[in-house]
């Protein structure tokens, strides 16, 4: 039988926010999807609604760093187009890790110091 932790740990699974995608990706096919480490959507949401008050956008908290970039190359190749081509955005922060490669930085906004909190 599953604890409650295990089922816990299983919903912050990549593959469950893949789920989170595909189901978002299918009620608003031209909306844009968030993906974001955190909570962080409470502090890029004003920003988004303020700047583009007509998009329309879901927030995914992906609970960590290395699933947001993971949920990015999944996405990246995907064999459905329909997945690939979706409008998406990735939020992550720089913390202590060497920049993001150049590569990245077109698909992946990193910010420029440890968190988003401390702009």
């Amino acid at each position: 039988m599953l604890s409650v932790e295990a089922m816990n740990k299983g919903i912050e699974n990549h593959n469950v926010k893949l789920l989170e995608f595909t189901r978002i990706r299918a009620k608003k096919p031209n909306g844009l999807i968030c993906f974001f480490e955190g909570e962080d959507a409470r502090y890029y949401g004003v920003r988004i609604q303020e700047n583009l008050p007509r998009l329309e956008w879901e927030a995914i908290d992906c609970a960590g760093k290395e699933r947001v970039l993971k949920l990015c190359r999944i996405l990246e190749t995907h064999s459905d187009l329909k997945y690939r081509s979706a409008k998406t955005a990735f939020f992550v922060d720089r913390d202590f890790d060497l920049p993001l490669p150049p590569d990245k930085r077109n698909k992946i906004y990193e910010t420029p110091c440890y968190s988003i909190e401390n702009l």
